[in-house]
């Protein structure tokens, strides 16, 4: 699974699964982070969005955004009669 954030100031993505982080992104200060991590079916992964702005050499403030998302069940095969 991935997530993505676009802005022209400072995005990371960090996701976790049962408190535990499973994946980071955090690598520029502006433009698109995405992170990439694998999924068991029906398990809860908490996706956090975290932004910075700077104006003028002072950080404006920080914002922050969890979002539970939980991958679809693993379709089972049907039996042949």
């Amino acid at each position: 699974m991935s997530a993505s954030a676009t802005s022209t100031e400072d995005v990371g993505l960090i996701v976790y699964q049962v408190g535990q982080k499973v994946a980071i992104a955090d690598r520029t200060t502006s433009g698109t982070e995405t992170v990439s991590f694998p999924t068991v079916a029906g398990r809860r992964y908490v996706v956090n969005l975290v932004g910075f702005a700077a104006g003028a050499g002072q950080l404006r403030g920080g914002h922050e955004l969890h979002e539970p998302v939980t991958p679809p069940p693993v379709p089972q095969p049907q039996e042949r009669s």
